[in-house]
């Protein structure tokens, strides 16, 4: 079981199968070195929050997490306790509530020595998972949680004794006190907004049911605003939550349609992705949102954007606009929030969904993203109208292919675009004068991926030829 428990281990966070790789014991051994790691590093006295996602395991393993860290003499443990909008049904079966990732975030932010999210993100349902993050809200380094879990899975035996009690009233107080400083510091924003719109919100019947919407239900004053999936239920009942797949937003478009609405938008799963869709029914890629926030944070905060290497360059072109740098850096979290510090960035985008801001110091709160697309839309007719300002080149859909020559695919990438300039930062990243391309192997999958971006459509699926018949060769 050992080697199934390391696979779990990502770049930034815990995924695995319940029950194959994420179990009561390994939940326990976890709490059980963090116990230890953190008394020493920290202090005895050190304060945890932990809030949940939907997923029904989290109810199942959680309490084995905490009974390692009591175990270990950390007593200190909060929890987003978030039950608005839950029947009497759903409270009983989430007992410590439902809060999505952003949330947890802003609570935890200065007030708690360590995080820890309960999600899997947009993973099937069948995954559970762990996002540990510190004070500053910065991720807990895979490195390290695999370190001390091997450390300590040797040194003793797994306990099956019963979960201890919990004080689930501890820092109660606090958490509420919080919660209406965030709601004040988006209604403090949203307020400064004109134009009324109909909107749907598709929550995925996720993470995003209980903050989220309520904060969205404060707003229906002002807009029509629609919610559909807006209920708890883990096993993904309407539809995966993956923004950055298309077929997830089926029902979306449809109701858009529908309901003849200004746009439409949805949550992941934990909710620090946000996907949006036009009155027309089109969905729009996450990159051209990136472009319209960094036009509105421009206005107001003097720094640099940073993106992924899949996203357009259109995101460049708005920041050299405000004559300041839009910098292409590695995919993940983890891996840009010391690079958004050292190269002065005030947003980071990603052609996934995640948008993350300097003005509430790196994390992901797509309610802060919707306020600058909403900003930004007062300004056009309609949203396709916003979307097709920004859309100035031909970009491929990220095209992803099952394939055990990932390594060869990336050399014979190379050899084809020599005469180019290249980069690796992520992948393979090839820039000429009319055409930049993207390809990329996956780490944890049997897949290559790769996007093409050019000035006209002829060269873009020039470029995308010759990639796929290296792929199909």
């Amino acid at each position: 079981m050992f080697e199934n428990y390391l696979k779990c281990f990502k770049a930034y966070d815990i995924r695995g199968i319940s029950h194959e790789e994420i179990d009561e014991k390994f939940m326990y051994l976890m709490g059980k070195w963090m116990g230890k790691y953190f008394k020493e590093t920290i202090g005895e006295q050190m304060k945890m929050l932990i809030g949940c996602d939907v997923r029904e395991a989290n109810t199942q393993y959680l309490p084995h997490f905490l009974r390692g860290l009591h175990e270990e003499g950390i007593m200190n443990i909060a929890f987003s306790q978030c039950f608005w909008n839950l029947s009497e049904e759903e409270k009983k079966k989430y007992p410590y509530g439902i809060c999505s990732t952003g949330t947890t975030y802003f609570l935890g932010q200065n007030d708690f020595d360590i995080g820890l999210e309960m999600t899997a993100s947009h993973n099937p349902k069948e995954y559970m998972g762990m996002k540990f993050f510190d004070k500053k809200v910065w991720l807990l380094p895979s490195s390290l949680l695999k370190e001390q879990f091997e450390k300590v899975y040797f040194e003793g035996e797994y306990k099956s004794d019963d979960p201890l009690e919990i004080d689930m009233n501890y820092e109660q107080d606090l958490i509420q006190g919080k919660l209406e400083k965030l709601f004040q510091f988006l209604q403090e924003k949203y307020q400064t907004l004109h134009k009324k719109y109909k909107i749907i919100v598709d929550f995925s019947t996720w993470a995003g049911i209980t903050v989220e919407k309520s904060f969205l239900k404060t707003l229906q004053e002002h807009h029509e605003i629609i919610f559909i999936n807006d209920y708890a239920d883990g096993t993904f009942s309407a539809h995966e939550s993956d923004t950055s797949d298309r077929k997830n937003y089926a029902q979306l478009v449809e109701k858009v349609k529908e309901e003849k609405a200004d746009f439409g938008i949805m949550f992941d799963g934990d909710v620090d992705r946000i996907g949006f869709v036009t009155n027309e029914g089109e969905v729009v890629n996450c990159d051209i949102i990136t472009s319209i926030i960094a036009n509105q944070v421009l206005k107001n905060h003097k720094g640099n954007i940073v993106f992924d290497a899949m996203s357009s360059k259109s995101i460049a072109d708005v920041a050299e606009k405000y004559g300041v740098k839009g910098i292409r850096y590695k995919t993940g979290r983890f891996f840009i929030s010391e690079k958004v510090d050292q190269e002065n960035g005030v947003l980071w985008g990603e052609v996934s969904g995640h948008y993350m801001f300097k003005e509430i110091w790196w994390y992901e709160l797509p309610l802060l993203a919707l306020y600058y697309v909403l900003v930004e839309l007062e300004d056009f007719e309609n949203f396709t109208k916003m979307v097709q300002n920004y859309t100035k080149y031909f970009k491929t859909p990220i095209t992803s292919y099952k394939t055990e020559r990932k390594n060869e695919i990336l050399e014979e990438i190379k050899k084809e675009f020599w005469k180019f300039e290249q980069t690796y930062l992520d992948g393979i990243s090839v820039f000429g004068n009319d055409f930049w391309c993207n390809v990329r192997a996956s780490n944890n999958e049997p897949k290559i991926r790769y996007v093409v971006e050019a000035e006209t459509e002829a060269k873009r699926d020039e470029i995308s030829q010759k990639i796929e018949s290296i792929i199909n060769h």
